[in-house]
């Protein structure tokens, strides 16, 4: 069995809950930048020369904002002793494989997470890595996101893709902030939901990694596919999945969780392919393919 000790090192990254698993099979998308589609009601999106119309109208915006802030802690409920010893022996054999599990994106304040996980919508970690490397030189406040050259600010990003709508973005973002909360990113789940670019699982992302706080479970499409395949929901929307697993996974472990099976799922627990002759969970898992 590979031990992954130095997960910041792997190349790829975490797809976007909205990215089918075809295509995360053969490309590796990134964990974040899920609410790019609700930016705007008619929004270009560009990718490879080629315009695509995002049709997300008022109506579907206030929808989504809905259904991302219902989802609040399950109540208590009696978790039966043989689900709650499988999910510890998950837990478990996690720690041993992934013990310094993170996001692969570099960051060194929550204002850098945040733009990183935007960025990170359809493009693969390693090559937001790349462009945020000189990106955050220049842009250190979210006042300096407000106050970008639009046009400059598109080129400076476009390696990432849809980089007209993510740049628009960004210049609403750092609006929003030293408008609303005087430059600094809030670090409550409510506030999160509030600005340009951030769905319940970024916000989840932002709030496990930035700020230590376990607000809830984040669930890609990595997550969606191993929790399924595990036994532990049989769940197919993010919101009902994230429900399941914070029934049974307890608190204290939530980030880590997170974290070390999204990166099993990118690994070993693959969607076309999974490598179940080397995976260490592979005896207590139900194999639901």
């Amino acid at each position: 069995m590979k031990m992954f000790n130095e997960p910041n090192e792997e190349r790829g990254c975490i797809v976007a809950s909205e990215e089918c698993e075809a295509n995360e099979a053969s490309t590796g998308q990134s964990e974040g930048g899920e609410a790019m589609a609700e930016q705007a009601p008619a929004a270009e999106r560009e990718e490879e020369g080629c315009k695509v119309t995002i049709e997300a109208g008022i109506t579907g915006k206030v929808e989504h904002e809905r259904r991302q802030r219902k989802v609040k802690a399950p109540e208590v409920v009696e978790v039966p002793p043989e689900r709650a010893k499988v999910v510890r022996t998950i837990i478990k054999r996690l720690k041993k494989l992934y013990p310094n599990a993170t996001t692969a994106l570099h960051w060194s304040n929550p204002l850098e997470l945040l733009v990183a996980t935007i960025l990170s919508a359809q493009c693969t970690d390693e090559r937001v890595n790349q462009v945020t490397k000189t990106l955050f030189q220049k842009y250190r406040t979210a006042e300096d996101y407000m106050n970008a050259n639009l046009r400059k600010l598109q080129m400076e990003i476009k390696p990432t893709g849809y980089y007209r709508q993510k740049a628009r973005t960004l210049k609403a973002l750092g609006k929003v902030l030293v408008e609303r909360y005087g430059g600094e990113v809030p670090s409550s789940m409510d506030e999160l939901l509030k600005l340009p670019g951030v769905a319940r699982k970024t916000a989840n992302v932002l709030l496990g990694t930035a700020f230590g706080i376990p607000s809830g479970i984040v669930v890609d499409t990595h997550m969606q596919r191993v929790s399924r395949r595990l036994g532990l929901t049989d769940q197919k929307s993010p919101e009902k999945i994230e429900l399941d697993l914070m029934r049974v996974v307890p608190r204290r472990h939530w980030i880590f969780f997170s974290h070390a099976m999204i990166w099993h799922g990118r690994l070993i627990c693959q969607a076309r392919k999974p490598k179940c002759d080397e995976c260490a969970l592979n005896d207590i898992c139900e194999k639901r393919i």
